[in-house]
């Protein structure tokens, strides 16, 4: 296991311990989906929503996840990235593969998390001001996560030339 994939480990063990907190103590019928305005527009199963959130996950993850892994593979005639001649350049683009690596296992965590947020309203009825609050903390989180990796990718050639 890469150093970049160790952001996973923690988010995986906490959409499980929550996706086993729905199974064991959610009731019968649970929110399947949230409106805009934060309130339940479908209901469903504490089965069918068990199913839909492992097999989401499961996909969202390994989707990511696998982007992460094959990222090295893309030829560079499909990259396009700033300061293209430098990050692909021989010397720099195990550097480059790296970041990109680093950002998808982080944007993968993320995201697994917002699905353990979810399964914890699940099982705590939270209102409606709560799924709005997680979508605005997630996107903003998103935000700060792929913002890092990109700032580094428009200015590392300026630091590097600096030296």
């Amino acid at each position: 296991m890469s150093r970049a994939s160790w952001s996973l480990v923690p988010a995986i063990a906490v959409y499980a311990i929550t996706w086993c907190w729905v199974a064991v103590s959610a009731p019968d019928r649970v929110p399947m989906h949230w409106g805009a305005g934060g309130t339940v527009d479908r209901w469903g199963s504490r089965t069918e929503f068990l199913a839909f959130s492992f097999g989401t996950a499961a996909a969202v993850t390994a989707l990511l996840v696998g982007l992460a892994v094959f990222a090295d593979r893309l030829p560079t005639s499909v990259i396009n990235t700033p300061h293209r001649d430098y990050w692909l350049s021989p010397e720099h683009r195990a550097a480059f593969n790296r970041i990109n690596r680093q950002m998808l296992f982080d944007i993968a965590a993320l995201t697994i998390l917002l699905f353990a947020a979810i399964n914890v309203f699940v099982v705590t009825d939270a209102g409606g001001g709560a799924v709005i609050g997680l979508v605005v903390a997630f996107l903003i989180a998103m935000a700060v996560v792929i913002a890092i990796p990109v700032r580094r990718l428009y200015t590392e050639p300026r630091s590097a030339g600096s030296r």
